[in-house]
């Protein structure tokens, strides 16, 4: 137990200075996940489905330049699902950090996610462990990706 609570505080440390993406479809699912993701990060930004969530990645790039640290998205939205938004979000920065969520616990799904490029899945509901260990490995691929470009 003290390991878990030393992980959480190390992890939120590094966290809360992430620009956070994310997009929900479902208004309930929406206010309950992010009263969890408020733990993590300042700055979250929401879509609402995958169009918007596509257009406020894009706004976010081209009024700063610069890319979220992470996006976290339902798969099953209106107008554009979460995996296609992905994969149109990694055709533009190929080392966005996705993570996705989804209510079906189904390989098709978790498959072609795989293809789009996103490598970390979470299934409703959310469980704040399942959370922490997803927030966790997409953290480890940052400070990587991080290193790598230092």
């Amino acid at each position: 137990m003290q390991n878990s609570i030393l992980k959480i505080k190390e992890l939120m440390g590094f966290t809360k200075t992430f620009r956070v993406l994310y997009v929900e479809d479902n208004e309930e699912a929406r206010m309950q996940t992010l009263k969890m993701l408020k733990n993590f990060f300042l700055e979250i930004e929401v879509g609402i489905d995958g169009v918007d969530g596509l257009e406020k990645y894009n706004s976010y790039h081209d009024s700063t330049g610069e890319f979220f640290d992470l996006v976290i998205s339902d798969i099953n939205m209106p107008n554009m699902n979460g995996i296609t938004m992905s994969h149109e979000i990694i055709k533009l920065n190929s080392q966005q950090q996705i993570i996705v969520i989804s209510a079906f616990n189904d390989t098709l799904n978790q498959e072609a996610s795989e293809d789009a490029g996103i490598k970390q899945y979470i299934h409703k509901p959310i469980e704040l462990k399942a959370l922490v260990d997803v927030i966790a490995n997409a953290t480890e691929a940052i400070k990587e990706s991080t290193l790598i470009e230092a």
